[in-house]
């Protein structure tokens, strides 16, 4: 269970910058875009990338052990990433300074999900007490919906009714939605006003807003810690009320009207994040964009382009920084250490541990490497473990190279079934072979 906590602390470590990577990408991409609605597709699609990294980034770290219960339900997950980290040459394992870090790394998130999903129950408890008191609307405005419906193309059966609590409409459930009108408005609005108001909220639930937005919530949840996140939570949120504001344009053609109803609606607001309501987003951009709809589009471009740009710079930065790096140490050092581990289940293996080192002692003896008994004078450590499983008959070795500092400048990985019963000395010696000339490739490169 340990090699999945310090996959997951990896995975949150990495997200870091990972997330605030896709957030400036897809932020940027969508400046391209003058539609709000599609402005939103892209940035919805960005948010939802942002679990499906950290599900690719976990089990991208994950090191398997054969006496761990997890993987044999992830085994053929595994088995796939565990070829591409051997072509990658991605270190693998977790650096011994990290080690005790990342439980307590994952235990404070799962804190914080914790926290933050029973914020989402009591705003749902919330929102329930606001329904249960809502009445039955019975006046005019109940045959309009009949015919708001027939006019937006959309046959969902949605219930309208009166609440005392809310001060601005809103949007109640996710399968069987039901629009909240306060009763102050029904003195403030006029009937056309209302009927407008009204279209805004069916055309949040043409869009499926309502099961996004509970969506969106849950994924809040699980990245509650990073800002990047929450930017771009935000501007989802404003992107979809842009996007309800132009289809309520598009079908009733009456702009000033319009605005002048989400102005009365603005002065009698009370935030409401768990649910859908029409004084969301950012309401100045939004009756600026009613009123006056063409924009900067040209800066909007201009900074989409520059942003994109210092992304690709920074990345490209870091690939070079990192492959300089790589081979300058790789090539510089000229003495070495040997570290064996061999087990199986949870017995340690002396005469396979000698087995493995008199093997790779071989061939570095073919190298121009010098071969030191004490790690703490060699330029670089090469550290070997191997694990078997006697009753699947399948075994998974790591060699990995790690500078003084305990950084890991290089790692292979390698795993595969035993041929035949009793061949676990040979496959020990095949394998750290293998697995050294690999490194002594990469080094020679």
């Amino acid at each position: 269970m340990s090699n999945v906590l310090n996959a997951l602390g990896l995975a949150l470590l990495h997200s870091l910058w990972l997330q605030l990577a896709i957030t400036i990408f897809f932020f940027a991409l969508s400046r391209f875009f003058i539609i709000s609605a599609k402005r939103y597709g892209v940035l919805y699609l960005g948010l939802l990338v942002m679990p499906v990294s950290f599900l690719v980034t976990s089990l991208w770290v994950y090191t398997p052990d054969v006496t761990d219960h997890f993987t044999d339900s992830i085994e053929h997950v595994w088995k796939s990433f565990a070829l591409t980290l051997s072509e990658q040459n991605y270190p693998a394992s977790t650096s011994h300074s990290l080690t005790w870090v990342l439980p307590l790394l994952v235990a404070a998130w799962f804190l914080g999900i914790a926290f933050f999903s029973l914020r989402l129950i009591a705003g749902g408890l919330f929102l329930r007490g606001i329904r249960q008191a809502a009445k039955p609307f019975n006046s005019a405005l109940s045959t309009k919906l009949n015919t708001l419906l027939d006019r937006i193309l959309f046959s969902q059966s949605v219930k309208l009714e009166l609440s005392e609590t809310i001060s601005s409409p809103m949007i109640l459930g996710v399968f069987r939605p039901i629009i909240l009108i306060p009763v102050s408005l029904l003195s403030g609005l006029t009937l056309e006003q209302l009927e407008l108001i009204l279209l805004h909220e069916l055309a949040h639930i043409r869009r499926y807003d309502p099961l996004l937005n509970a969506l969106q919530s849950g994924i809040e949840t699980l990245f509650f810690y990073h800002p990047a996140l929450w930017f771009l939570s935000r501007q989802i949120r404003h992107e979809r009320e842009c996007a309800c504001d132009d289809l309520v344009i598009k079908l009733s053609s009456e702009p000033l009207a319009y605005a002048k109803a989400l102005s009365h609606l603005e002065s009698l607001r009370i935030q409401k994040q768990l649910a859908l309501a029409a004084t969301g987003g950012k309401f100045m951009n939004r009756i600026q964009r009613i009123v006056k709809p063409q924009g900067n589009l040209a800066g909007q471009k201009l900074l989409a382009v520059s942003l994109l740009s210092c992304l690709l710079l920074a990345a490209c930065s870091s690939q070079l920084l990192t492959s300089k790096d790589k081979t300058a140490s790789l090539a510089s050092f000229t003495s070495v250490c040997l570290t064996t581990h061999v087990v199986t289940g949870k017995y340690v293996m002396p005469a396979f541990n000698t087995a493995s080192l008199r093997a790779m002692t071989q061939v570095l003896a073919a190298s121009d490497l010098e071969l030191l008994a004490n790690c703490d004078d060699a330029s670089v450590g090469l550290s070997y473990s191997m694990a078997f499983d006697a009753r699947k008959l399948n075994w998974q070795a790591q060699l990995s190279a790690t500078n003084p500092k305990g950084k890991v400048l290089w790692s292979g990985l390698r795993s595969d079934a035993i041929q035949e019963d009793g061949a676990f000395q040979y496959t020990t010696e095949h394998t750290a072979e293998s697995l050294l000339k690999d490194f002594l490739s990469a080094r020679a490169k």
